[in-house]
């Protein structure tokens, strides 16, 4: 079944009054491909013309306008030609062939890196959006979720690759309307389809799917893990009447529960429990699917059909079309569409690029939740982009205890991926480079040291067996190996006990204070001074001795 329409078709504002055929596929979570073909006449040149001047429509505009006066329903389009062929067939050596897209393929120019943190959907999507062409590429972003996400990444991804992959983890509906790009439930009123009339094949197909659901997940910052079960399948989908009976006898006959393990984070039970809700809405929102042939030209991706069939009518939601014209004025569809009532789109999953460890340098190293985290800036980011705060792997810690040592702002440090997840970064380690190069790098790998910021080190020698601690000023504990302990003191050296004390000043005076003080030896003692000794006491002084010598 066709029908005969209007159609006004324009390449770079110049109308194109003859061609043979056009093919326009369309669909949501896709770009949309045209395929034009037509006579070098109908360019107003020769098919040698054309082929050279062919740089001349890469990227030119192309408007389709295609009207059914009887209905009022139209189909326009606006798209980007990329492709050009000329050949000959049938005799005439003058054919074209005309390919382009939507203008979202603009979005699938090259993969890039950036992050986000603390961002919804809708600001993270007109960001990414904002550095294209507004005059090819208009947009209405009003995602249904709102929710603020702790930290996402754009890794290794064009654009449209992240854009979808974002979109479809929320299950929201994400299309171009054939003038711009949509993100959003369309809330345009339903178009009417009677079987007969404007529906000339009408097909119903249904899948049965595993049901049962159970994930778990961990929360780092409260370390608490949680767990969601998902049963009831057609509660979170939307699915009614049959929809729901399939999904019910899914969840019989697959009765074993699948369980899983979510790596994203998660805030608390309540939130992986929505996560898991949109998860199966979204899985299962295409098990009931409407394919049909129409001649109504004013069909589009998302778009609500009425259908009206002598025993029934439904309403159903557009997922994917094809238009096609001939060169008469013909016009036909080909449809897939899903029931209205699902809450979800069918985004298929697209998995998070893998990422590979990489280095990055430490932006701040104060941690006010006290979990010993560092903020890092990837190489690849921009200046006003950070990580957020990031764990370390440490030799050892625990609650209160354990081995405390941050690196400081400025250091290069390794950095690894929970399951090669972007959003799951952590800190292996510290690295040197051209700007942070060791100070203690000896022949045979004898020296094993430690050293702060400040100069404080602990120097171990395995050449000479020695031990030296010292600090910024060169106070300094040695032991060198060979049984002798120095202490170096730059100013006083002071032992104290309780009550007890001796004090070595730089100056040569050594003080020992005590309530009692005892000096005993086995061998002689002798008393030696250049100058001259003082004895007092408060009390008595009481000198023993087999022979007292007093000079």
């Amino acid at each position: 079944m066709a029908r005969a329409v209007e159609t006004i078709l324009e390449i770079d504002g110049r109308e194109i009054k003859d061609f043979i055929s056009l093919k326009l596929s369309q669909g949501i979570y896709a770009h949309h491909e045209f395929r034009l073909e037509c006579f070098a006449e109908a360019l107003g040149k020769d098919m040698h013309s054309v082929f050279n001047e062919s740089a001349d429509l890469m990227g030119a505009s192309i408007k389709v306008q295609v009207t059914s006066v009887q209905e009022q329903s139209s189909l326009s389009f606006s798209g980007v030609i990329t492709e050009v062929a000329v050949g000959s067939e049938n005799g005439h050596p003058g054919m074209i062939v005309i390919s382009g897209a939507s203008p979202t393929i603009l979005l699938d120019q090259g993969p890039q890196r950036r992050s986000w943190i603390r961002e919804s959907v809708k600001s993270m999507v007109k960001d990414v959006l904002k550095q294209y062409y507004a005059d090819w590429l208009t947009y209405t972003i009003k995602p249904v979720s709102d929710d603020t996400i702790y930290y996402e990444v754009q890794y290794n991804e064009t654009a449209w690759q992240f854009i979808t992959r974002l979109a479809g983890q929320y299950g929201e509906w994400l299309y171009y309307d054939g003038q711009k790009l949509v993100i959003g439930t369309p809330k345009d009123p339903a178009i009417n389809l009677t079987y007969g009339i404007q529906l000339s094949r009408f097909v119903q197909r249904v899948e049965l799917r595993s049901g049962k659901l159970q994930v778990k997940a961990h929360n780092y910052v409260k370390n608490e893990k949680f767990e969601s079960l998902i049963e009831n399948i057609a509660n979170h989908t939307g699915h009614v009447d049959v929809g729901a009976k399939v999904l019910a006898k899914g969840e019989e006959l697959f009765g074993a529960v699948t369980k899983d393990w979510y790596s994203q984070n998660v805030k608390d039970k309540e939130k992986l429990d929505e996560v898991m809700n949109n998860k199966v809405a979204i899985q299962h929102s295409d098990i009931v699917q409407m394919t049909g042939y129409s001649d109504l030209p004013g069909l589009r991706p998302a778009g609500v059909i009425h259908v009206n069939r002598e025993e029934a009518a439904s309403d159903y939601r557009i997922i994917s079309l094809v238009h096609y014209l001939d060169g008469t004025g013909n016009y036909r569809n080909e449809f897939m569409a899903i029931p209205a009532s699902v809450k979800k789109a069918p985004a298929k999953p697209v998995k998070a690029p893998w990422c590979a460890g990489q280095t990055a340098i430490v932006v701040d190293n104060y941690d006010k939740a006290n979990l010993g985290r560092v903020q890092v800036r990837f190489h690849w980011m921009g200046e006003k982009e950070v990580s957020p705060f990031l764990r370390m792997v440490t030799p050892y810690t625990g609650n209160g205890n354990g081995l405390y040592m941050k690196p400081e702002i400025g250091a290069e440090v390794m950095v690894n991926f929970e399951e090669g997840n972007a959003t799951r970064p952590y800190i292996t380690g510290v690295m040197n480079n051209g700007s942070a190069t060791t100070l203690h790098e000896k022949e045979g790998n004898d020296i094993k040291a430690i050293q702060t910021r400040n100069g404080i080190k602990i120097i171990m020698n395995d050449g000479n067996g020695s031990l030296s601690i010292a600090d910024k000023n060169g106070n300094k504990l040695e032991l060198d190996g060979e049984g002798v302990i120095r202490i170096d003191a730059k100013k006083v050296l002071e032992l104290k006990c309780g009550e007890s004390m001796i004090a070595l000043n730089k100056d040569g005076t050594i003080n020992i204070s005590g309530q009692v003080v005892e000096i005993d030896t086995k061998g002689e003692m002798r008393v030696i001074s250049d100058d001259a000794i003082s004895i007092r006491s408060a009390e008595k002084v009481a000198v023993v001795g087999a022979m007292i010598t007093l000079n």
